[in-house]
């Protein structure tokens, strides 16, 4: 009886990935937040928050193909807020309301 050649298979074990509270970009500090873009769980000192509440990791911001989209986010934000708050107090202005201990109510009929 022949003997058989061998077959050889390379068995690759399983990345377990264990579940703490260290931040997984510098696992030195207790991680409160998680990334919009890519989820990962990060410290206070590796995260970018935007105004309307985004937040996002420091390797998300230095990817050039992830950094367009928050940098338009970004934009939006300074956009929504500047233009909106100029027209109140332009507004405020020309109805001179500013001029008036109390506000008025309109009277219908």
């Amino acid at each position: 009886m022949a003997r058989r050649k061998p077959i050889f298979v390379k068995i690759v074990p399983e990345q377990k990935t264990a579940y703490s509270t260290s931040c997984q970009i510098c696992n030195l500090y207790d991680a409160i937040f998680e990334c919009n873009m890519c989820k990962k769980i990060t410290c206070l000192k590796h995260t970018i928050t935007t105004k309307l509440g985004g937040r996002y990791c420091h390797e998300c911001v230095n990817d050039n193909t992830k950094f367009i989209y928050i940098q338009a986010i970004m934009n939006a934000d300074r956009k929504a807020v500047l233009p909106g708050k100029l027209m109140q107090k332009i507004l405020t202005c020309i109805s001179l309301e500013w001029t008036r201990k109390k506000k008025v109510e309109p009277i219908f009929c």
